[in-house]
């Protein structure tokens, strides 16, 4: 042990680390517990140090409580008994609730340019419990994580404009999405203060949030430093959904005669492949669950997910509970799968149809479809026994909470169906989520949203895709490129301030979900993410979405007459 104890110390010295002693007695203990001291020390301490470069120390000494939880998970990892214990224990799917375990509360640091655990924020039933400094928060957050990510893309690498140290763009707005204007130009990325400082031959490049005055076509470009007037006569919009609410590029020059900026190129921040953000940033759980490391990162995972031939999930949105033709359908794709049940049956709102929800008696219609539910859950045994049926409610299955994060259905409306919780043998259960509602499927992280986005965002924009374009990618480009579910005003989409951070996506998922039934179901790849839309289950001809984890594909599927 003396000598496995000199490697240890050498091993974080190299790296500029010491170890106290207690940390080190930890160490050993659960080296010598595992059985790797005496097999390959060197390899695992090589891998326990990785594992500790990445984690946000406050210094050069590491206590022992920093890296109690990471000794662990890294000892363990590869090992046939943690093997065996997880397949024994861990569900294959896992749902992470937005008002308990999911999305960690973390900050950036600009000092070193790492995301930092953030102070535990008490978990609100109301915006104003949050308190006003939390919705000044949310906002700084939102720009500041946009921020950082930026920083990282080509033309804009080690530029950050709220410090005096500035760095330059190359090309413009141009040079990074794609556009023509201003290629070449060379301008900076800028604050908004700086920019209302400079003169008008000063080509610039600014990033701020679009926001929008009550009088008619008076749109403002905000960010932590100030807010400016538009000029947008002669701007060239690039592709997306430019809405109030979202962060833009903004190229333009500012002139102090008029006292607006002329915007003559906008667009979208560019969007960041997970495998670049998890480079810059380590590997924290910003993801949800217990775990102290990204599920991406755990070996023993990713062996169980090589072995996932057999499994799939399948979405359905807009399950209409109160609808006999789709109780119907719904009935006969459960008996379809009675040889071969999904790991994950995830069913979205509205469970009522458009008649039921603005009836007088909604909630009895409700709680009777959800009786209805269970009675086919319960009639069809290999489901029952072996899937997990996740129900995520939609915007109008919530009236009593219009703030996003939706909370789950409640026990009341659920009945038996809320009492189904715990995992069953065999794997069966039934989880009331949340929504947004986040699913892990061993190493891959899944995102599920049902909310008709697209056309809030299209009601809030300020410039609109040409008539004859594809709604959909520009849609899906707008959501990735703000790493955020809810990019709009809060008078548009109410946030509970204390959990804007359950609304962002970052690093982005390997699979997102976006069940908008205003728009038509769509399945595209953007930035390494794949995004679908399962669309309205009767509207769209009774069609679903199956997604092969094992090969990270998506199958429409459909119920023939």
């Amino acid at each position: 042990q003396t000598e496995v104890r000199t490697q240890l110390s050498k091993a974080f010295r190299l790296h500029g680390l010491s170890l106290h002693p207690e940390a080190t007695r930890t160490i050993l203990a659960a080296m010598e517990h595992s059985g790797q001291a005496a097999v390959n020390p060197a390899q695992v301490i090589d891998r326990l140090v990785e594992a500790v470069l990445r984690l946000p120390l406050n210094s050069c000494h590491v206590q022992r409580s920093e890296i109690e939880s990471l000794v662990a998970e890294q000892l363990l990892s590869g090992t046939a008994a943690a093997a065996a214990a997880i397949a024994a224990d861990s569900p294959w799917l896992q749902v992470f609730d937005a008002f308990d375990t999911a999305a960690p509360n973390f900050r950036y640091d600009r000092d070193s340019r790492k995301l930092a655990p953030a102070p535990a924020l008490p978990r609100p039933t109301s915006g104003s419990e949050s308190g006003a400094e939390s919705r000044v928060q949310l906002m700084r957050q939102r720009y500041e994580f946009l921020l950082q990510r930026l920083m990282r893309a080509p033309g804009f690498a080690d530029c950050d404009p709220l410090t005096v140290g500035v760095g330059g763009v190359t090309g413009g707005v141009s040079g990074i999405i794609g556009g023509s204007i201003g290629k070449g130009s060379g301008g900076a990325l800028r604050t908004v203060e700086f920019a209302k400082a400079s003169g008008p031959d000063k080509q610039l490049v600014v990033l701020g949030m679009l926001t929008r005055s009550a009088e008619p076509n008076r749109w403002f470009l905000e960010d932590p430093t100030g807010v400016m007037l538009l000029d947008v006569s002669r701007c060239r919009f690039n592709d997306g959904i430019l809405a109030e609410g979202c962060h833009v590029l903004a190229e333009g020059c500012y002139r102090q005669s008029e006292a607006s900026f002329l915007m003559l190129e906008a667009g979208l921040p560019p969007a960041e492949r997970p495998t670049d953000t998890r480079a810059a940033l380590g590997s924290l759980n910003t993801f949800g669950g217990p775990a102290t490391t990204c599920a991406r990162l755990d070996a023993r995972l990713g062996e169980r997910e090589r072995s996932s031939h057999a499994h799939y999930l399948v979405f359905v949105s807009d399950l209409w509970l109160d609808d006999s033709e789709v109780m119907s359908k719904l009935s006969l794709m459960l008996t379809g799968y009675s040889d071969s049940p999904p790991t994950g049956l995830i069913l979205c709102g509205d469970f009522l149809s458009p008649v039921g929800r603005h009836a007088p008696d909604r909630v009895e219609q409700l709680r009777t479809g959800l009786r209805r539910l269970q009675a086919l859950i319960d009639s069809c045994k290999p489901v029952q026994q072996h899937s997990t049926v996740v129900l995520i409610p939609g915007p109008s299955d919530c009236p009593l909470s219009p703030l996003l994060p939706y909370p789950p259905l409640s026990e009341a409306v659920a009945g038996d169906l809320g009492q189904q919780q715990q995992q069953q043998r065999g794997g069966g259960r039934v989880v009331l989520g949340s929504n947004p509602c986040r699913l892990q499927f061993c190493t891959q992280e899944i995102v599920v949203y049902r909310q008709q986005l697209c056309e809030k965002l299209c009601r809030q924009a300020l410039s609109c895709p040409a008539e004859g374009d594809e709604l959909s990618g520009h849609f899906v480009r707008t959501v990735l490129s703000q790493g955020h579910l809810s990019p709009l005003p809060l008078h548009v989409s109410p946030v509970l301030w204390n959990l804007d951070r359950t609304l962002r996506l970052c690093p982005l998922p390997d699979l997102l979900v976006l069940a908008d039934s205003a728009c038509r179901h769509f399945q595209l790849r953007h930035a390494d993410c794949l995004c679908v839309n399962p669309g309205c289950f009767k509207e769209s001809g009774f069609s679903f979405h199956v997604y092969l984890p094992r090969r990270r594909e998506i199958q429409s599927s459909c119920i023939a007459d």
